[in-house]
């Protein structure tokens, strides 16, 4: 899907100029126009973008996608100016960014059309006659969705994938930023992408993506324990298991062939590597590398932590 037109640099400057003002726009003569909002790793073409920190603003730069960077003049010094895209620098520019992006600036850019909801169901799919759909959801071959769950588009299901009681998916995930002094919801304008031969179990919840064109990712044979919480933009690679009860915040990346235990917690924007073992309970708050063993809160390298205990130590 593209864009039937973009906004200019200074369109963007327009359609918050009645909350804040840019004190400088750099770079406008390589201005290639924008058409959503979104992460500064965004693979969506024409995303103008938030560079909160230096290691943001350099991801946005970097990018072939990031057609604008809003960021501050503090970030601006530790850059040495060499950007090589747009710029809007603002005092407060995360309050800026978000303004923008509840502005909903995609529904200015795309087709009326895409917002018609579009239901592509395959006979062979079992849908509970209590469950709720809404929004575009496409639903593939052999799928199975319980009672009295929600299927909230854009949504889509991979074949042979079991969805159970009680679930809700394409939920508003939690997510507010403090605008003019008043905490307020960031509006989640994109979708969940569950892929095949899935098991989610009753009452998980999975929110979808923040931002216009992206999804919460489920790839294929991931299995979802009873009462788990994947949340808004998070990834989860083929045939990871998220045990019950276990909590994913916004932005999480689990690789492939993870075990994520009972009750554990990964924080926002962490990286899980492949072949990785969150034992129960633990809350993760850094990354971790491929076929690591970490338990406890924080969580550790299991085996050192588990001698240190039988040591009492």
């Amino acid at each position: 899907m593209k864009p039937y037109t973009l906004l200019s640099t200074d369109d963007l400057v327009q359609l918050i100029a009645d909350v804040a003002s840019p004190s400088e726009v750099l770079n406008v003569s390589s201005d290639l126009g924008s058409a959503q909002t979104g992460f500064c790793y965004s693979s969506i073409p024409n995303t103008v973008a938030l560079a909160a920190n230096i290691e943001w603003l350099t991801l946005a730069n970097e990018s072939p996608c990031i057609s604008c960077i809003i960021t501050s003049s503090d970030i601006m010094k530790l850059s040495g100016d060499a950007l090589n895209k747009p710029v809007l620098v603002y005092k407060n520019a995360a309050e800026s960014f978000y303004v923008l992006h509840n502005r909903a600036i995609h529904k200015r850019t795309y087709e009326s059309k895409n917002w018609q909801p579009i239901q592509h169901i395959a006979s062979s799919a079992n849908i509970d006659d209590t469950t709720v759909m809404k929004g575009s959801v496409t639903i593939g071959e052999n799928v199975a969705i319980g009672p009295q769950c929600v299927v909230h588009g854009p949504v889509i299901i991979g074949n042979n994938t079991a969805i159970h009681e009680h679930c809700t998916i394409g939920s508003e995930g939690l997510f507010s930023k403090r605008i003019a002094g008043c905490l307020q919801h960031m509006s989640h304008y994109g979708g969940v992408s569950i892929g095949n031969d899935c098991q989610i179990h009753t009452g998980v919840n999975i929110s979808r993506s923040v931002h216009f064109g992206g999804s919460s990712t489920l790839e294929n044979e991931v299995s979802i324990g009873i009462h788990a919480n994947v949340g808004h933009d998070s990834v989860i690679g083929r045939a990871t298991t998220l045990s019950s009860k276990a909590i994913l915040l916004g932005r999480v990346r689990i690789g492939a062939n993870c075990w994520i235990g009972a009750s554990a917690m990964v924080s926002n924007g962490i990286v899980v590597g492949e072949g990785s073992n969150v034992r129960l309970g633990a809350v993760v708050v850094q990354d971790l590398g491929p076929n690591s063993d970490v338990s406890g809160n924080f969580a550790q390298p299991h085996h050192k932590r588990l001698r240190a205990m039988l040591r009492g130590g």
